[in-house]
């Protein structure tokens, strides 16, 4: 495997996956000390799921969201087969669309980790297949899409809990930009910093990022 990737392992026990190290500290960067209550709104393939379902409390539940039925499926099968039952039976799978969450549920969630799909660009630099796809247009669309699955992400949040937004993309209109729309929409948002030498401090063997 690539040196970017990072095996995970629940136990001894448990079957190894390995994900993304970008993945890894999206997850491990959404504080879950005080969480019972956790959402992974875009969860599949569902590695960044099994990173907090091993970082939660033990009388935290864990709702692991995805919004295509394939992926879903995939999502479900990745829980099953790489976290101990006593955990599972504390992750559950949806299939549901994310930037409709908030018209069914009030501010439930402690932590939610929303990983948005994006561009990708560190994909289209790599592979002629997603370049072929890359478009400015496609950017617009992505920043949509995006901002509704932000928007409701937070009205679903409680006072006081933590949303964590991540893309791979790299383009403005994907990252800061949805950003600042949560900023001028809520006048009650506040950013937090984010330690990551505390992450790289407790997973050693997790890759850095350039």
């Amino acid at each position: 495997l690539d040196s970017d990737y990072f095996s995970f392992q629940y136990n001894k026990d448990s079957k190894t996956y390995f994900l993304d190290s970008g993945s890894v500290v999206a997850a491990l960067a959404l504080p879950l000390e005080n969480s019972t209550e956790i959402l992974d709104l875009c969860a599949a393939p569902g590695g960044k799921t099994l990173i907090l379902a091993k970082n939660m409390r033990e009388d935290a539940h864990l709702t692991s969201n995805e919004y295509s039925k394939d992926r879903y499926i995939r999502l479900k099968n990745v829980i099953l087969e790489h976290l101990p039952e006593d955990v599972s039976v504390r992750t559950k799978p949806t299939c549901f669309d994310g930037s409709t969450w908030c018209k069914f549920y009030g501010e439930v969630y402690d932590s939610i980790l929303l990983d948005a799909p994006c561009s990708s660009e560190r994909h289209v630099l790599n592979d002629p297949k997603y370049l072929a796809q890359w478009s400015p247009a496609r950017v617009k669309t992505l920043a949509i899409k995006q901002w509704s699955l932000l928007s409701s992400a937070f009205r679903v949040l409680k006072q006081s809990g933590f949303l964590l937004y991540s893309t791979c993309a790299l383009a403005k209109e994907e990252n800061d930009g949805v950003i600042a729309k949560l900023l001028k929409k809520f006048s009650n948002v506040e950013i937090c910093e984010v330690d990551f030498e505390k992450i790289y401090e407790k997973y050693p063997n997790l890759p850095k990022a350039e």
